[in-house]
């Protein structure tokens, strides 16, 4: 049920579609009776989507939509069971002057800034909470899914939450006549991340090829050691290839070194995941858990889907990358200067020494690095430089290094070998799919 309300005074929105929200600051009130993640989305503008964590009881927000928008609804993306007559939200519109006044001051101050890139472009607006102030504790997942809202929602991916995921699937069967020849790499540095890398592996065919490389600086989970870690490894994974590799170039160097001692020949789709983790203050993030299962499960989520990836590269020949379509970059959402960051200055370096010329403007990449590929579609980046690629060694940077610009580089070099770089569409959040 929606309520609407004229002019400056108050409305109410719920689920369906409400009368239009002009641009402009508003006061927004709700109730909640669990920690659990709302938005409000325009339904005539699917990127249109401001998130923000609504805590038990009364909480107050500050809003400004830079664009008008047309058909606002609510939603609830994940958390606690509440119920649904709480699920409404209240909002004033606050006059102009005094909006443009108070903001000025108000939101340099506020915590968790939900959105900036590209916001004007797209009118998606900015989201402050002013009541309750935070009561997570450190290590709560959902503290970490509003600290890291920005860069969430920069990916589509604020409807990923900390709600329990199910457990891994059964091995699949043997695969059926005339299927492709797949092969999948995974690589890790934090061995916290093999569970759920191992429930991907189990959606591959007996006969896939199969590699995994791990950082020789890694670092085992909890109560473990890296020793007992590998050997488990070997034992769940037996068919796979385990070795060892310098921690140099994160993910993006182990999968060079495969490629350019033809690891991958042969086959017809590979494909290519990592234990991201996203490590900020000694810990993983939301943000880096949230990414790698949601690219994981988009790129894997079944034998079938698997088994349905491998058909495409039979079927299409001039494909070269199949990635998860909300981690492809430029988007609308991140730009390519964005997408770029300091990589700049290495992506052209290497770009000329590739192919004879800048052309950065044609960079079509998947945040995260994890894709299918066709193996003779990167070709242009099999071989190495003389002497090899110059990766810095650990700790690199968050941005500006050489294996950033490589990770840009790669579904790009496919697209300049004339190959197509194709998404594959959002399955949905992982932990509703079996």
């Amino acid at each position: 049920m929606t309520l609407g309300g004229r002019g400056g005074g108050a409305r109410r929105i719920a689920g369906d579609a409400a009368p239009a929200l002009p641009a402009g600051d508003y006061l927004a009130w709700s109730r909640g009776d669990a920690v659990e993640a709302m938005a409000l989305s325009d339904l005539d503008q699917p990127l249109r989507r401001l998130a923000w964590l609504r805590l038990p009881g009364l909480n107050v927000y500050w809003m400004r939509l830079d664009r008008d928008w047309s058909r606002p609804a609510l939603q609830r993306l994940g958390g606690g069971a509440g119920t649904p007559e709480r699920d409404v939200l209240g909002l004033r519109r606050i006059p102009g002057w005094l909006g443009a006044g108070l903001g000025r001051i108000l939101y340099p101050l506020l915590p968790y800034p939900v959105f900036e890139h590209g916001r004007q472009q797209l009118g998606l607006g900015q989201w402050r909470a002013l009541w309750p102030p935070a009561r997570l504790a450190r290590d709560d997942p959902w503290r970490d899914w509003v600290r890291f809202l920005s860069q969430l929602s920069v990916l589509r991916l604020e409807d990923i939450t900390p709600d329990p995921a199910p457990p891994a699937p059964a091995n699949p069967s043997a695969p059926a006549p005339g299927s492709a020849r797949l092969g999948l790499h995974i690589h890790l540095h934090y061995l916290a991340a093999w569970p759920g890398l191992l429930a991907a592996l189990r959606h591959f065919p007996p006969d896939a090829r199969l590699f995994i490389t791990v950082s020789d600086a890694a670092e085992a989970a909890s109560g473990d050691t890296v020793e007992q870690a590998l050997a488990r490894m070997a034992g769940e994974a037996p068919h796979a290839c385990i070795e060892r590799t310098p921690n140099r170039g994160r993910d993006i160097g182990p999968f060079l070194s495969l490629l350019a001692r033809g690891a991958f020949d042969g086959l017809d789709g590979v494909c290519k995941l990592h234990g991201k983790q996203s490590v900020c203050e000694g810990r993983p993030t939301w943000l880096g858990m949230a990414w790698a299962r949601q690219a994981i499960h988009e790129l894997a989520p079944s034998a079938q889907g698997v088994a349905a990836v491998g058909q495409r590269f039979l079927r299409e020949p001039d494909l070269g990358v199949l990635g998860p379509e909300r981690l492809r970059l430029p988007s609308p959402r991140f730009g390519l200067e964005e997408s770029l960051e300091n990589e700049w200055e290495q992506v052209s370096a290497v770009m000329r020494a590739r192919w004879g010329g800048d052309r950065s403007s044609e960079i079509e990449f998947f945040a995260g690095s994890m894709f299918w590929f066709r193996p003779e579609a990167l070709a242009a980046l099999r071989e190495p430089p003389p002497g090899g690629w110059s990766f810095a060694p650990e700790p690199i940077p968050g941005s500006g290094s050489l294996a950033h610009a490589l990770e840009r580089l790669l579904p790009t070099a496919a697209k300049l070998s004339g190959y197509r770089v194709e998404s594959l569409p959002p399955l949905g959040r992982f932990h509703e799919s079996g």
